[in-house]
This record gives structure tokens, C-alpha cells and sequence, in this order.
């Protein structure tokens, strides 16, 4: 290498170096005590002292008390000591004070909010920051209660906090315009973290986010609009076109304190009004309510959709103390939703919904997939999932688990054109049970499938069932649906359809592998229903029905709640109906074990029913190969 080269190289290395040292030099740390705040900020908590400049360090020491902070340059917020504590106090972070980090802090505020925005930490139009390895801890009282609330905001990193908000907003519902009950709201909220009006590309990994309310009403004078309901509580909210933000391994805890109204409700994770391509993954959200407890919702409005969501790789575990609870629900002005290899899990006394897919016009909800994922409810009455004016979706390769007195998996409402194919079903059902009331426009029975209501053009095929109800499948006015190449293992041979009309493709396990079938396996054409009036005979459908071979599982009986091996991951789950609307609130019926067991003889043994999965899961992993079955048989 010819020696001005090298002479060049090393200058420039010189010179490398040198700024490096002199910038690293000139970040200045100063020491941010109780005493010492008068001196680097005035009394509305901005910066007055001009030596603070970019890149210099705030280290707090000791307790802060009542003072709050504005940083509108980009500064390190932190405590060397760990001694940090501001107590009552905030830290806000404007436009200028982009690529701040805060970070090893404690906060206790209690009914104390800053002068601009509510929230314990703030991020006003602040990009670029950094908030890690907090503890903040929020309490309000009378007033809007936010833990981390980001305001345009985006490209930020929310890293393992500790997030705890506690506070007794009741929302905005307007007492007798509502529910009739006089419980008038007070417009204000309580909400972990909420991240709004286009906060975007911000990652939140690896926090704690516990939030704890008053279980209020919501108000839904928006819901005619298809714009969602506001809801007092929530655990994240993220809203108004914040796209692409990322929520990953948090654990998302939300129960409640106080109960305000007769339809009280709280949810766990919100996507609303136009945010879309954000991302659940991997993250535990646990929500406890009292009346009516929702784990996950998204939801757009008319001109505003939310798009390309995606809920992944979650443990969502809802319990509803009193009468309802809904795992994830995808509602109106959404398009492309995945759900995908999540654990779900809906529980309460009287009603449960674990997966609700929901419209009111049939052309809103676009594009649902559902997949891979384990999907457990449990109730009195329990539709594992409905679909509700719900076209055009994928319901595929899931595990779906219902239990209950009343059990559907999978029910409709004048929703069409939808593909369930390659899920392994179980559901649990007592017949014999007293009905109860039921606001649901679906009728409640026993069934696997429970199509209603032009719930037309659906393609159902390569399922496993096993149904322990009165039918596999209950239809009425409903046409053009497909069952093909379905497992199926009704009760004690009963029937495969209450629909006379109903002519499965498949002809069961039986006879598709050529197997003599049982004189008890034939459907009878145009059979009458006398003993099942919750769905009547339609003489229209009275046509000629071909022939359907099935088999009975061994024991025959409805087994215990408890005898539910496969869902026992869901069984610490302890108990609210979809408000979607304002309804009339019903009755909490709880679900005995008594009344579940009493009526039913004899139970499936649990090795029984692991057994007939491992064998009936092999066959379908083998393949519909009617050749290589009959010599495998």
C-alpha cells in the first residue's frame, strides 16, 4: 500500500477517534434529587437550565415528590443508584425530546396528572424513545387513569415495565340511554398503556401490564354506526390509525374493583378505529370480569377499517364472574384478521363465547382466518364459536373444546360461505338440563354444527368430531351447505341431523372404509322432531333425504364436566354476554356439577376418549385414502 495511503488511513482514524472521545465527553450527568429539581426545571416542570443540552443525563436519586417533568430535548432519564422514586409526579416528552430513554425508575402517582395529557409517562408526538425496566404505578381517582399514553407517537420501545393502573372511571354511558338503570358515566377511563391517533411502529416487549377498574357500563351509542363500543376499562388500547405496532410477550392482566351498572364490562386488548397491520404475539392477556369480561377485540368503523391484524402464539384466558365471557372477538369494518396458535379460553357461569366473529350486515367482517389455535369454552350455555352475519371466513385446524348443559362448537346467524375444515371438535351437552333464558337469537341446543337463519353455502369437511348432544349437526332455513369426509362420533346413535333435508357427503367412518354399517346408522327420509321444538320442522324441506351412515363412540353417556382431559388446560379458569348491543341483561344460571353428572348414568372413561383422539388423529394424518385405511383395518 503506497505510504500516503496509509498515512491518509490513519488520520482519518485519528480523527475518528477523536470526535468519538469529545462527544462521549460531552454528555454531562446531572443529579435530579427533591432539593435539587428547582434548579434544572421551573415550577410547571420544564427545563430552564441551558446547560442541560442532547444526549445528557437526568440521574434521579432518592424520592422526587409532586413534581413533574417536560423534556423537549433528547435526554437520559434514569436512576444510577436504582434509588429513583417520583412520587406523584410525571414525565412527559414532547416533538423536540425525541430519543429520550427512561428507564430504571420507580413511580407511585396517585390522583395526580400531568399539566398537557393523562398518563404517568407520556410520549406527546415523541418519536424514537425508549421506556424500559420501569416500575409505574397509577392511581386516579375521579379522573382518566393511564399508566403509558402515547399521543402521535411512533417508532418508540415500551421494555420490560412494570405496569400497574388502578382508578374508578365509569366511561361515557349515559345512565337511562344505555340500560335503563340511572348509572350515568363520567367520562373518564382506565387504560394500562393506551396508544392513539396514529402512534405507529412502536414495540411493546416484555411488560407486565396489570389494570384494575370499575367494571362499568359500556357505552355504545356508536354500536348503530358499526363504530364498536367505548369501554371504561381496558388493558391496551391501541386507537385511531396506529398502525403496525407490535405486542410481544407482555403479560396483559385485567380485573376489576368496583362494579358500576347492571351491564358492567371490561376488556383485556382493544385494536380500534382504523388501526391496522398490528401484531399480538406471544403475549399472556388474562381478563376478569364481573358481568361481562371480553379478552380480545378488534374493531374499525365505516371510513376508518382495521386491516391485516394479527393475534399469534397468545394465552388468552377470559373468566366472567356472573354471566358472560368472550375470548377475541373480530367485529364490524375489519378486513384480513388472522388468529392463529393461540390458547383461548372463555369461562363463566351462564353464557360463553370464545371466539365471536360479529357483523350486522354480512359485508363488513371480511376475511377471518382462524387456524392452529386451541379454543376452550365453558358455561351453562356455551357457543364455542358463532359467527354472526359472518361471511366468507376460515375456520380451519383448530382444536375447539365446549362444555357445557348447552354446547355448540361452531354456530351461525345468517352467515354464508364460510370454509371449517380439518378441526377436531369435542363438545359436551346435557339435554336434560332446564333451559334458561337466552337474549341469543341462536337457539341454544346440543350440536357439533348449529347453522340457522340463511346460514347458507357453508363448506364443512375433514373435521374429527365427537358430540355428545342430541345431533351432530342442527339446521334450519338454512340451504347449499357441504359436509364432506367428516370424522364424525354422535352420542349413543343419535341422529345426525334434526334437518330432513340434510345429506351429508361423507357417510362416516363406517362406510366410507367400507365397513358394514349398523341397521341404526340410516337416517329415515323426512323423520319427524317431536321431541326437539327449540328447532321446528320446516314442511318446505320435506324432500327425499339420502341415506347417512355414522357409529356411536363407546359408553354413550354425557361425561362429567370434570372428565375433560383435553381441556384441561383451561380448567383453573374461573367464570360475563356479548354486549355488543344494549340487551337485556339475563339471569346468572351457574353451571353445577351436579346437574351436569345426575342425568347421565355412566361416563366416557378419559382413557377412552384419549384413545379414540390418538387413533382418530393418526387415521387423519395418514390421509382419505380409502384403500390404504381398508388395509390398515
Amino acid at each position: 500500500m503506497p505510504k500516503k495511503i496509509k498515512i491518509t488511513i490513519i488520520i482519518m482514524i485519528a480523527l475518528l477517534l477523536t470526535y468519538t472521545t469529545i462527544g462521549s465527553a460531552s454528555a454531562a450527568t446531572y443529579k435530579i434529587t427533591d432539593k435539587s429539581y428547582n434548579d434544572y426545571f421551573d415550577e410547571s416542570g420544564y427545563i430552564n437550565n441551558t446547560n442541560i443540552v442532547k444526549g445528557d443525563v437526568l440521574d434521579c436519586s432518592g424520592p422526587i415528590n409532586n413534581r413533574d417533568m417536560y423534556i423537549d430535548r433528547p435526554l437520559t432519564i434514569t436512576s444510577i443508584s436504582k434509588t429513583g422514586k417520583i412520587n406523584n409526579g410525571t414525565i412527559t416528552v414532547l416533538s423536540e425530546g425525541s430519543g429520550t430513554k427512561i428507564t430504571n425508575l420507580f413511580f407511585n402517582n396517585t390522583n395526580h396528572k400531568g399539566f398537557e395529557s393523562p398518563g404517568t409517562i407520556v410520549l406527546y408526538s415523541a418519536d424514537n424513545c425508549t421506556i424500559a425496566n420501569n416500575t409505574i404505578i397509577t392511581d386516579q381517582t375521579g379522573d382518566d387513569s393511564y399508566g403509558i399514553h402515547l399521543i402521535e407517537a411512533s417508532y418508540n420501545q415500551i421494555l420490560k415495565n412494570n405496569i400497574l393502573t388502578t382508578g374508578d372511571g365509569t366511561g361515557t354511558a349515559t345512565g337511562a340511554a344505555v340500560d335503563n338503570t340511572g348509572w350515568p358515566g363520567n367520562g373518564k377511563f382506565t387504560y394500562g398503556v393506551f396508544v392513539e391517533l396514529k402512534s405507529s411502529h412502536n414495540i411493546l416487549n416484555s411488560n407486565i401490564i396489570h389494570t384494575i377498574g370499575n367494571a362499568a357500563t359500556v357505552d355504545w351509542s356508536g354500536w348503530i354506526n358499526e363504530e364498536g363500543g367505548i369501554y371504561p376499562l381496558v388493558g391496551v388500547l391501541i386507537f385511531d390509525k396506529s398502525n403496525d405496532n407490535t405486542l410481544k410477550n407482555n403479560t396483559i392482566i385485567t380485573d376489576y374493583n368496583q362494579i358500576g351498572g347492571v351491564y358492567d364490562t371490561i376488556l383485556g386488548v382493544q385494536v380500534k378505529r382504523g388501526s391496522s397491520n398490528n401484531k399480538l404475539i406471544d403475549n399472556n392477556i388474562t381478563t376478569t370480569g364481573h358481568s361481562y369480561a371480553y379478552g380480545v377485540e378488534i374493531v374499525g368503523e365505516p371510513d376508518l377499517w382495521s386491516e391485516n391484524n394479527t393475534v399469534s402464539g397468545n394465552t388468552i384466558d377470559t373468566v366472567g364472574d356472573s354471566i358472560y365471557a368472550n375470548g377475541i372477538k373480530v367485529s364490524a369494518n375489519t378486513a384480513d384478521t388472522l388468529i392463529s396458535k393461540n390458547n383461548i379460553s372463555a369461562v363463566a357461569p351462564t353464557f360463553s363465547y370464545a371466539v365471536y366473529l360479529e357483523d350486522f350486515t354480512g359485508k363488513t367482517v371480511k376475511n377471518v382466518v382462524v387456524s392452529d389455535n386451541n379454543v376452550y369454552g365453558k358455561a351453562y350455555i356455551t357457543y364455542v364459536f358463532e359467527l354472526w352475519y359472518a361471511s366468507g371466513h376460515t375456520i380451519t385446524n383448530n382444536n375447539i373444546i365446549g362444555v357445557g348443559n348447552y354446547t355448540m362448537a361452531i354456530a351461525t346467524h345468517e352467515s354464508q360461505n364460510n370454509t371449517i375444515t380439518f378441526n377436531r371438535i369435542f363438545t359436551t351437552g346435557d339435554g336434560s338440563a332446564p333451559m334458561i333464558p337466552n337474549v341469543d337469537a341462536i337457539t341454544a341446543v346440543n350440536t357439533a354444527f348449529k347453522f340457522q337463519s340463511n346460514s347458507n353455502g357453508n363448506f364443512v369437511a375433514h373435521n374429527l368430531v365427537m358430540s355428545y348432544g342430541e345431533f351432530v349437526h342442527a339446521i334450519s332455513n338454512s340451504t347449499d351447505n357441504t359436509f364432506s369426509e367428516n370424522i364424525q362420533f354422535p352420542d349413543n346413535g343419535n341422529k345426525l341431523s334434526d334437518n330432513p333435508s340434510f345429506s351429508d357427503l361423507v357417510n362416516f367412518i363406517l362406510d366410507y372404509f367400507g365397513l358394514p354399517v349398523p341397521d341404526n346408522s340410516t337416517i329415515p327420509d323426512n323423520p319427524s322432531n317431536p321431541d326437539n321444538p327449540l328447532v321446528p320442522n320446516d314442511p318446505s324441506k320435506n324432500q327425499t333425504n339420502g341415506t347417512t351412515s355414522n357409529t356411536t363412540s363407546n359408553g354413550g353417556s354425557t361425561p362429567s364436566l370434570t372428565g375433560n382431559p383435553i381441556a384441561a388446560y383451561a380448567s383453573s379458569a374461573v367464570g360475563g354476554q356479548s354486549a355488543s348491543s344494549p340487551r337485556e341483561s339475563p339471569k346468572a344460571y351457574e353451571l353445577s356439577q351436579e346437574d351436569s353428572s345426575s342425568s347421565s348414568p355412566s361416563s366416557l372413561p378419559v382413557v377412552a376418549i384419549i384413545v379414540c383422539f390418538l387413533i382418530l388423529a393418526g387415521l387423519l394424518t395418514i390421509g382419505f385414502f380409502r384403500n390404504s385405511v381398508k388395509g390398515f383395518f
